[in-house]
């Protein structure tokens, strides 16, 4: 499964990485930030994208949260 299909969006728009950050004392939390632009250059949703790893049990926690351009959630989703 391709990053576009996990993120839920469609082939025809473009996912353009906008930030990534580590944190933690080995990088073991992982942020993107992602614009979704449809094919007529619009800026269609902002996705949050995270990744997280307990050093303690080594147990994953990911998901995204994609939102409107005004801030508004369309979906959050725990993967």
């Amino acid at each position: 499964m391709t990053l576009k299909e996990t993120l839920g969006v469609p082939s025809e728009h473009e996912l353009k990485q906008t930030k990534f950050r580590q944190k933690g004392t080995m990088a073991q939390n992982e942020y993107w930030e992602y614009d979704q632009i449809d094919e007529q250059g619009n800026l269609v949703a902002r996705i949050e994208r995270w990744e997280c790893t307990s050093l303690s049990s080594l147990t994953t926690d990911a998901g995204y949260t994609k939102r409107t351009p005004s801030g508004e959630v369309i979906e959050e989703v725990r993967l």
